[in-house]
């Protein structure tokens, strides 16, 4: 739900703890967004068998009161995620009506792909990079996992290039293109369900290979820039150490907004408010470091679907206004649906409580002064990176060599230990002063 939770906390209620891998992306980019004065981003967390998409609006990431996770219905609040099967490992194939789908099969760790020796043999994303010289022995992961090029040229061959009559290339070529448009799908389905334009959004790419597609996802959407942390292969592991202790409650309160008294709703909300502060007092935190978020799941009468609005804490001259928070609420369906109609009574279905243990937040470090610069590649080698141009001198960046102020104009690839990010033709890339790569998108060159 976008906290962290102390060890008698977790053991009371361990399903808080799902999905808390994830979640720490989405807090570590809302975290950067801030730092950098990014308002609005779609977070995206590639690793080597899923992709993780979220929605960070305004700086606040979304909260949603349930979801199912294997068949099994969890009712308690989650920062708003969507996964698909899509990653590094995912494995590429022609189905029964000869079309080339990537994934949800995935090749894991154990055996890998096929680049990796170890017993993998079919083609995967990771294969499909390393045949267009986007991943290369010499600077995948260091150097530390020596990669077999034939292999993966071979595995692309046999099982995608020859039942197509295609070039290896262009298979190839073919499998990033199909995991990249599934990718942009989830991406579509997120921010247009919940009333937003992509295209206004900056793409958060973290992850070991989400750095990797997220130039040709972002500008095949029309997205404004691409933005890659300086370490993304533990960006989500950041977020643990930049968020709260939270705990949530909730209660039924079902009334229309006309029938609601305002002492009921205080001592509603007080009674929840009194329960959390118990349970920050156990956990050790100090009144002054105490906070709480009032909401309520609201929707127009006779809807099946609440939206959750904030109220404001009891007890204050004027905190309740039921024709201000009834407008609050149809500004919000208006967001969400693209429409609303101010007539249409609305009322209460619950009563939400957030409680934050405030714990102090490592500032996101700077790198230097900006200073405008053109870094000399470290090497050049032939990379596709559009299918009508084929292979082409591509320059290699080492991400380490890089310095704020530093600007790159692609094609070009940066390479670092836990990730390699692709800037396109057409693309620049300039190093801001906290270290993050900031891609500014363009709608020239070839799509994947």
């Amino acid at each position: 739900d976008g906290g962290v939770a102390t060890p008698r906390a977790a053991r009371e209620n361990p399903a808080h703890m799902l999905l808390s891998g994830p979640a720490g992306g989405v807090i570590a980019g809302a975290h950067l967004a801030k730092s950098i004065g990014v308002a609005d981003l779609v977070t995206f967390d590639m690793g080597g068998t899923s992709a993780d998409f979220s929605i960070i609006a305004g700086g606040v990431p979304r909260i949603v009161g349930g979801r199912v996770i294997d068949h099994e219905p969890l009712r308690l609040p989650t920062l708003d995620i969507e996964t698909i099967s899509a990653g590094g490992g995912s494995i590429a194939r022609i189905d029964v009506g000869g079309a080339l789908r990537v994934g949800p099969d995935s090749a894991g760790a154990v055996p890998g792909p096929a680049c990796y020796g170890q017993g993998g043999t079919e083609p995967t994303v990771t294969d499909a990079a390393v045949v267009l010289g986007i991943l290369s022995p010499e600077d995948y992961l260091g150097g530390e996992l020596p990669l077999d090029p034939a292999r993966a040229r071979d595995a692309v061959a046999r099982t995608i290039a020859a039942p197509l009559g295609l070039a290896v290339e262009a298979a190839a070529f073919g499998v990033l293109t199909v995991a990249c448009a599934g990718m942009n799908q989830a991406i579509r389905a997120l921010s247009v369900e919940r009333g937003h334009d992509a295209r206004a959004f900056s793409l958060l790419a973290f992850g070991g290979a989400g750095p990797m597609c997220a130039s040709f996802m972002a500008r095949d959407l029309g997205m404004t820039e691409v933005l890659v942390p300086t370490s993304p292969g533990v960006f989500a592991a950041l977020g643990i150490l930049l968020t709260d202790i939270r705990h949530t409650a909730q209660a039924p309160f079902h009334r229309p907004f006309a029938a609601i008294a305002e002492r009921d709703l205080g001592d509603r909300l007080t009674a929840l408010r009194d329960e959390l502060d118990a349970a920050l007092a156990r956990d050790g935190v100090a009144p002054a470091g105490r906070a709480f978020r009032f909401a309520t799941d609201a929707r127009c009468v006779g809807q099946f679907h609440e939206l959750t609005i904030p109220v404001p804490a009891p007890g204050a001259p004027g905190w309740w206004r039921a024709d201000r928070l009834a407008a609050e609420f149809h500004a919000a369906h208006e967001r969400a649906y693209g429409h609303t109609d101010a007539r249409v009574p609305v009322e209460f279905v619950n009563l939400r409580l957030e409680g934050l243990g405030r714990i102090p937040a490592p500032a996101l470090p700077e790198q230097g002064e900006e200073k405008p610069g053109t870094p000399a590649p470290a090497a050049t080698r032939p990379v596709t990176l559009d299918r009508a141009r084929g292979f082409a001198p591509t320059p290699i960046y080492p991400r380490k060599s890089l310095r704020p102020g530093d600007r790159i104009a692609g094609p070009a690839i940066i390479t670092q230990r836990d990730s390699t990010t692709v800037v396109l033709p057409g693309q620049t890339a300039r190093v801001e002063r906290h270290g993050i790569v900031r891609i500014a998108v363009g709608r020239s060159g070839g799509h994947p």
